[in-house]
């Protein structure tokens, strides 16, 4: 199998993100005084953008945000449920299964991914 180029960068974005969002919801956690964590949530944050334009390389923007978006969501809500023991409704469960199989279906779909 193949990897495609910019799943590599779809990874960096999932880790800036899982990062980030782990190290918000930690200092709201600590009632906002552990202030290391908001400077590192901002610091690893910064490197977004970066990471999304060096991807145009492999693929358009539309794809590499809608990729980054659905994967970071379903990755997020994965910490959020086994890390800080987060409640998950029926109903967000089903969202987060069509979100996988909306990927799918952008990733395998018929036709040529214009940039």
């Amino acid at each position: 199998m193949v990897i495609p180029g910019y799943a590599k960068f779809i990874l960096a974005l999932l880790i800036c993100d899982m990062i980030s969002s782990t190290m918000i919801k930690t200092y709201h956690l600590s009632n906002y005084t552990e202030h290391w964590r908001i400077v590192v949530a901002i610091a690893v944050y910064v490197m977004v953008p970066i990471l999304l334009l060096l991807s145009l390389k492999y693929q358009g923007v539309g794809n590499m945000n809608f990729y980054w978006n659905v994967m970071s969501t379903v990755f997020v809500f994965l910490i959020a449920i086994y890390y800080f023991g987060e409640k998950v409704t029926n109903s967000q469960f089903i969202g987060i299964v069509l979100a996988i199989f909306g990927v799918f279906l952008v990733i395998h779909g018929s036709g040529s991914s214009e940039q």
